[in-house]
């Protein structure tokens, strides 16, 4: 787990953003972001990931996960196929006022094909 915190701003579309640079030879077979969050409301989070700076693929948006813990993996099927080396980049975001949020660890899994 990439334990690289960072302070989950509230209601901030600004959020928290983290990269991690892979590199070797190969294509993406399957990809799997596993992140590790407090906070005291998960739905007002927004969680994204991109590659490379294309468009980022929104993973979770104001989820109403119970607790104020989210520790999940999601499959990211849009990186299938791509060239695995390059710069991911990790985005969080808490989309409502009241509170804020810590990312506490993040790693990102890649199969190659």
């Amino acid at each position: 787990m990439n334990d690289t915190l960072g302070v989950i701003p509230d209601n901030d579309p600004t959020g928290v953003t983290r990269d991690i640079t892979l590199s070797g030879a190969g294509q993406v077979g399957t990809a799997r972001l596993n992140v590790d969050i407090t906070h005291p409301f998960i739905g007002d989070l927004v969680i994204s990931i991109s590659k490379d700076g294309r468009a980022p693929i929104e993973l979770l948006r104001e989820d109403l996960v119970e607790g104020n813990r989210l520790m999940r993996s999601f499959t990211v099927p849009d990186f299938a196929g791509l060239d695995a080396a390059g710069v991911y980049s990790l985005h969080v975001v808490d989309a409502a006022a009241g509170d804020q949020g810590t990312l506490n660890g993040w790693n990102l899994e890649v199969l190659l094909q």
